[in-house]
């Protein structure tokens, strides 16, 4: 890939892309987007969003990790889909309420 194609995400150290997914319950692939790191994740969410919305129109659910800003959620309402970022727990291994 071009040089064009990469970037530094100053705010998590990453030099390079950023790679955004969306699976299903399973785990299977419904959606990718690969973005410059210096692409905030907040504009990656919302055209991963978008090409979900679009290959899979029957998706009404989605659960979203912490780094994706509330922005997502209100995307998410415009294009039919109900958005829930789940946030991280802070204090030894719990298991996250929904698997993804």
């Amino acid at each position: 890939m071009a040089e064009t194609s990469q970037g530094i995400d100053a705010g998590k150290k990453i030099k390079g892309r950023k790679r955004h997914v969306i699976t299903d319950t399973l785990g299977l692939v419904l959606a990718v987007l690969v973005t410059a790191a210096s692409v905030h994740d907040t504009t990656g969410g919302k055209l991963l969003l978008d090409d979900l919305a679009a290959a899979h129109p029957t998706v009404s659910k989605v659960w979203a990790d912490g780094g994706y800003q509330s922005s997502i959620l209100n995307h998410g309402v415009g294009l039919g889909i109900d958005v829930e970022v789940v946030q991280r727990r802070t204090k030894g291994f719990e298991p996250l309420p929904k698997r993804w």
